[in-house]
């Protein structure tokens, strides 16, 4: 998963197979923050980055079965100012058959009480 300026532009000379990677912008396209560190005076997080950190906190449990392929619907650009760009390099497998939870295969309690993806 990668949010940045031109996301899309980092996968193109990756042909690695079983991979899904996920861009937060297209060829082209700037990552967009609307918020700012007073004390820093530096951007905070990207647009996407916001949306999903919402998503995983607060809906990601009420949707177990949430499938890659969902999240230019979930995530459309006019809430993240920017287009969700997927590779795919799996050979067999397709986004809307690939649950997030397989993407990101810990829970939000593993997340919340501080144990890593090893414990998950």
């Amino acid at each position: 998963m990668l949010d940045t300026c031109e996301a899309a532009s980092m996968f193109d000379d990756i042909v690695a197979p079983n991979l899904f990677l996920l861009g937060t912008s297209k060829h082209g396209e700037s990552a967009v923050s609307d918020t700012q560190d007073g004390v820093l005076n530096t951007n905070g997080q990207d647009k996407p980055t916001e949306k999903f950190s919402y998503f995983l906190n607060n809906m990601f449990h009420r949707k177990p079965d949430f499938k890659l392929g969902e999240f230019a619907k979930q995530f459309p650009a006019s809430d993240i100012v920017s287009h969700i760009y997927w590779k795919n390099t799996h050979p067999t497998r397709k986004l809307d058959d690939v649950a997030l939870r397989e993407f990101i295969p810990i829970s939000k309690d593993h997340v919340i009480n501080g144990k890593g993806i090893d414990e998950a």
